[in-house]
This record gives structure tokens, sequence and C-alpha cells, in this order.
């Protein structure tokens, strides 16, 4: 057998294969669910625990290095001190989001009723326009 022919066949063998393994991924789908759940739960939540690590070792770093009169912090205050920091920033910028969200939605709430009414005329012009009238849409859809 040429090596031509060797290679085309050995890269559709691949190819079903992988069309084989697919097919059966989808069929077994109460193998992956779980797994999916497994990832979501623990996976990511490691993920951002490993994020924060990264980004706020400098800082934890930082003030265990800092002397106040021969002091130096201890880990467990600088710890304390970092998620205390980091609460506060967070809730911070939570506090400030609330006010704009809740005047947007409420202005949405007011708008609401005056683009029913647009949207109703809208629909009546439309209706009503020649063009329209000769589709005889009535015969179609029963209203």
């Amino acid at each position: 057998m040429p090596k031509s022919y060797q290679k085309a066949l050995f890269w559709s063998f691949e190819l079903l294969i992988i069309a084989s393994l697919i097919w059966v991924c989808t069929q077994i789908n109460f193998v992956f669910t779980p797994l999916l759940v497994f990832v979501s739960v623990v996976i990511t939540p490691l993920i951002i625990s490993l994020f924060l690590y990264y980004m706020l070792n400098p800082l934890f770093r930082l003030l265990m290095k800092i002397k106040i009169y021969k002091w130096h912090m201890k880990r467990g205050i600088a710890s304390l001190v970092v998620v205390i920091g980091l609460v506060l920033i967070v809730a911070g910028g939570i506090s400030a989001l609330i006010p704009p969200v809740l005047n947007e939605l409420n202005q949405v709430i007011h708008w609401l009723p005056q683009a029913a009414k647009e949207s109703q005329k809208m629909i009546q012009e439309i209706s009503e326009h020649p063009w329209v009238r000769k589709l005889h849409l009535s015969t179609v859809m029963s209203v």
C-alpha cells in the first residue's frame, strides 16, 4: 500500500475515533453533569482564591516589614488587616453601585407604561397600513 494511502487511512481512522468519542460523550451526559458541578463548585473558588493570594501577597509582606517603634506586625494581624481592607473595598464598591442601579431601575419602571402605549400605537399604525391590509392576516391568524 502506498504511503499516501496509509496517511489518508490513518487520519480517516483518527477522525472516526474523534467523532465516535464526541457521540459517546453526548450519549453519556449523566457522567459529565457531576463533573461540571464539581468544577463550578470547587475549582472556581480555588482559582479565585489563588488569584487573590498572588495579588494580595505583596501587600501582606509589606505590612509584615513595617516597623513601629521596634515592633513588627505579626502574620495574623497583617492577614487581618489585608482581609478587612479587601472587605471594605468590596463593600465600598457595592455601596457606590447600588444608588445608580436603583435610580436606573426606577426610571425604567416609570418609562414602561409610556413604552407600552407607544408600542400599541405603532402596532396599530402598522396594522392599518394598506400594504399590511392586503395580506389578509385575519385568514391566517385567529384573534
